[in-house]
């Protein structure tokens, strides 16, 4: 009789490299979309014949982000819940050393100015005051040189702009005071605070 030994070989392939898309990522969002403001997350766990491809998936901060299963395998899905940036760390559970996070920075978006002192200011007839103009919400993510303050004129007097002169003072945290001097027929002038939004998508 012959006998014959099996030998089974089990090869284990072990996760080398885990890549998620995007690795970083910069949110702009209303206070009322905090809770609600979702996306994905896409995660690449090499090699592809990877025994194991199990991953264990922790938030820095989930007052500012939290993170969940997708719906499909390499899939997850962060909510917004605050703003800061916290860190997606998703890490193998085959091999513990292997990992890689993806960075979300959540900033508040401007909603609107609040202007204060502006009709004394341009009817005061040549005597200068303070317009405190402020950016809301208090904690937004602004910058002030998105802040900008236009003179309008009607058709009849607009050739001339001294009707109205206006001068930034200081800016401090949210708020910026301009000294602005009006004259005695500024009726037909006006001044326009703006915020150029356009960075907050």
């Amino acid at each position: 009789n012959q006998w014959r030994d099996q030998v089974r070989l089990n090869v284990i392939q072990s996760v080398t490299d885990i890549t998620p898309i995007p690795e970083t990522l910069t949110i702009w969002a209303y206070e009322e979309d905090f809770g609600q403001y979702t996306g994905t997350i896409e995660v690449t766990v090499l090699p592809e014949d990877a025994t194991n491809k199990a991953l264990t998936v922790t938030t820095s901060d989930k007052d500012i982000v939290s993170i969940d299963k997708g719906p499909s395998e390499g899939t997850y899905i962060y909510t917004v819940q605050g703003k800061r940036t916290a860190t997606i760390t998703f890490t193998s559970e085959d091999n513990p050393s292997v990992s890689g996070t993806c960075v979300i920075t959540v900033k508040k978006k401007v909603t609107s100015l609040q202007v204060e002192g502006l009709e004394e200011a341009v009817y005061n007839d040549g005597v200068p005051m303070n317009v405190t103009v402020t950016i809301l919400p208090e904690d937004a993510d602004y910058n002030l040189e998105k802040l900008s303050a236009n003179v309008t004129l009607t058709e009849m007097y607009a050739d001339d702009w001294e009707f109205i002169n206006i001068e930034e003072l200081n800016a401090e945290n949210n708020t910026v005071t301009y000294s602005v001097v009006g004259r005695s027929f500024c009726n037909y002038a006006g001044i326009t605070f703006s915020y150029d939004a356009s960075e907050q998508g």
